[in-house]
Parts: structure tokens; C-alpha cells; sequence
């Protein structure tokens, strides 16, 4: 119950505050930067760029791997950017596939998403 009052409030955070707000959930980083492309239907027909960050750092969240590392995520136009960084690729690669997976997401950019161990 506590995880989904938590969830609900940065859901709630992230709305009224649209991008002023940073996930922390960091990490690091080694690899070079990529976009994963997605398209989920017609052009002008994606959610709100703030529901889809406050829908994404709510799953990071509730990933216990990564709670407590520092990953930013900003949204524009249904491109979600991932800054921050992770201890592992796995973990990289896991955070792109949460952001990937969100409902209206188009695409994920992670050029500034990096593995430091």
C-alpha cells in the first residue's frame, strides 16, 4: 500500500510540476548513446508529454534494482530522454526497456545515459 501511495504521489508531483522534477535513481554508464524508435498510432494522438514522464519514473521506481540511482527522464513530443547514469548495463539496458514499454512512448533517447560502474 505504502508503494502505490508513493507511486500516486510522485505521479502527482510530476504532473503539477512537469519536468521540474528528478527522478532519483541513478547510476552509471559506459556504452554510447542510442535512440530506441517506437510508434504507437497516428500522429497528434500521444498522451500529454508530463503523463508520460510521470508514467515512466513511476515504473522506474518501482524497480527495487533502481531506486537508488539517479536517472532523469523529460519527455518532448513522446520522446523520452534518459540522463543519468547506472552501475551496469543490465541495468542500463532494463531502465530503456521500462521507458521503451510506457504506453505513447515514440521513441527513447539515452545519448546521456551512461554505464559507470
Amino acid at each position: 500500500m505504502k508503494i502505490i501511495l508513493k507511486l500516486l504521489a510522485v505521479l502527482f508531483l510530476s504532473l503539477t510540476m512537469t519536468g521540474c522534477v528528478a527522478v532519483l535513481l541513478g547510476g552509471g554508464a559506459a556504452a554510447g548513446g542510442y535512440a530506441v524508435a517506437k510508434d504507437k498510432g497516428p500522429v497528434g494522438q500521444y498522451t500529454d508529454d508530463s503523463v508520460i514522464t510521470s508514467k515512466v519514473k513511476a515504473r522506474l521506481l518501482a524497480e527495487k534494482d533502481m531506486k537508488s540511482y539517479k536517472i532523469s527522464v523529460t519527455t518532448n513530443d513522446g520522446v523520452v530522454t534518459l540522463t543519468g547514469s547506472v552501475p551496469t548495463e543490465d541495468m542500463r539496458m532494463r531502465a530503456i526497456t521500462i521507458a521503451r514499454d510506457t504506453a505513447e512512448v515514440r521513441a527513447v533517447n539515452v545519448t546521456n545515459f551512461k554505464v559507470k560502474p
